[in-house]
């Protein structure tokens, strides 16, 4: 799967979460409609936060935005993760979130500095939101790779 087709098939089981309602009474209520392309910097993974709205990573912006399931309203929920470097493709950064309880934790990669061209000064791995604008790496997921390389080559797969 291409990541155009990836993007848009999220944004369609993004606009499907947002516009489900729950029946009360034989009244449905209706959550507004909320395209992912109504955020500045574009999205890639999400998830439904414990109060029930959808968290997304938006790579190019090095932020987790929350979306208000009942208003469709964005606000930053973390920023200041690092970014997708300007390598040509549009991949990297903050690609992933995900909650374990109350806490949230986001995956970085092609951020750190053996990525193609040198560009990188972060941390590839997982990083614990410890509040708006401070983060924890919790898995240096790029030292670990470059310590224990594959024994098997894909071509044997």
């Amino acid at each position: 799967m291409n990541w155009k087709s990836l993007l848009i098939s999220l944004a369609v089981s993004c606009t499907i979460i947002l516009s489900t309602g729950t029946a009360d009474a034989g009244t449905a209520l209706q959550a507004p409609h909320v395209s992912l392309t109504m955020l500045p910097g574009g999205a890639a993974g999400s998830t439904i936060g414990p109060d029930g709205a959808l968290y997304v990573a938006q790579p190019t912006l090095g932020r987790i935005s929350r979306v208000d399931p009942q208003t469709g309203q964005v606000t930053a929920f973390a920023s200041g993760l690092p970014k997708q470097l300007p390598l040509g493709v549009h991949f990297g950064g903050v690609m992933d979130v995900a909650f374990i309880g109350q806490t949230a934790y986001a995956l970085v990669i092609m951020v750190s500095p053996d990525v193609p061209g040198g560009l990188g000064h972060d941390v590839d791995g997982i990083y614990r939101v410890d509040g708006p604008n401070k983060f924890t790496v919790v898995a240096d997921i790029g030292t670990f790779n470059l310590n224990n390389p594959p024994t098997i080559q894909p071509s044997e797969i």
